[in-house]
């Protein structure tokens, strides 16, 4: 049990510090061609102060395990593990700019580049550099690697891309239905690149001969989902309580568009809804015991 626990809170501790590394580029870069306003410094504030509080407990749990980033970096299951994940999420993240880049590239050859497509440039890159370190951490060896656990890397790397999917999935459809609005080509793409990563993990487990049961009923697995589900829903907690101070600050501003802020609101009320579901779903994967379950049931 204790090295189960040193597994999925080093698998969390790496994720977070990658994660808010990257949150913390995109921001500042955000900031640079923005006007610093109120709106920008209180979601920094609030993003990086839940990235901070997160990594914080996480930095305190990993350390009674006698467990440092330099420790947890040479666990080579942990680091393939991350490695996926970025993988998966910066070539999800790098499709979505795809309208983007072809328009920049395109103002780029006709020579009229300005400022405002810089931050998409920069944004492509950021995720470019995600996928070049996801594909370093997959393929990179120590001499004190250990035999490395590719059915748990694996497995969690599609659990938490199933699970991910499911609540973004619901989350666009909707904001797509109160706001009745079409489904745009950015839900499109996000939705293939999805299920083109999904379907190529899925084939990828069944090499492994893990099913979608075996991978949900291994503990290993189970638990390292559970905490990156719970750190995500954390992390998008923040940003939607962050869009709802805005839409009340804006309020103020717009008093006669009613019919916009009521649907402000209702998405909100869903937004925190499906994220407190992520994140009681994140604690229940964390929490629960399928193979001791599993034991005791034969034993009786």
């Amino acid at each position: 049990m204790r090295e189960e626990s040193k597994s999925h809170l080093g698998i969390a501790y790496l994720y977070t510090t990658i994660a808010a590394i990257f949150a913390i580029v995109t921001y500042l870069q955000l900031l640079f061609y923005n006007p610093i306003d109120k709106y920008y410094m209180k979601a920094f504030v609030l993003l990086f102060g839940t990235y901070a509080a997160i990594w914080f407990v996480l930095f305190k749990l990993n350390k009674k395990r006698n467990q440092s980033l330099s420790t947890i970096f040479k666990d080579c299951t942990a680091r393939k593990t991350m490695g996926v994940i970025l993988l998966k999420s910066g070539l999800i993240s790098s499709f979505l700019y795809i309208p983007s880049s072809i328009n920049a590239v395109s103002l780029i050859i006709k020579d009229e580049i300005d400022l405002s497509v810089i931050p998409s440039i920069i944004c492509v890159l950021l995720f470019i550099c995600q996928i070049l370190l996801g594909l370093y951490l997959l393929k990179c060896k120590l001499k004190t690697d250990e035999m490395c656990k590719s059915e748990s890397v694996i497995g969690i790397a599609f659990l938490y891309t199933f699970i991910t999917f499911i609540f973004s999935l619901v989350e666009k459809l909707s904001q797509a239905i109160i706001s009745c609005n079409s489904l745009d080509e950015y839900f499109l793409l996000r939705f293939a690149t999805y299920v083109t990563i999904l379907l190529v993990l899925y084939i990828l487990n069944k090499k492994q001969s893990q099913s979608f049961v075996a991978i949900f009923n291994n503990n290993t697995i189970r638990k390292a989902t559970g905490v990156l589900v719970l750190i995500e829903g954390l992390i998008s907690l923040s940003i939607k309580i962050n869009s709802v101070i805005d839409t009340i600050w804006l309020r103020g501003i717009i008093r006669d568009d009613v019919l916009h802020f009521v649907q402000s609101i209702t998405l909100s009320i869903v937004g925190f809804i499906i994220i407190a579901i992520q994140i009681l779903l994140g604690i229940y994967l964390l929490r629960s015991n399928k193979e001791k379950t599993a034991k005791h049931n034969i034993a009786e």
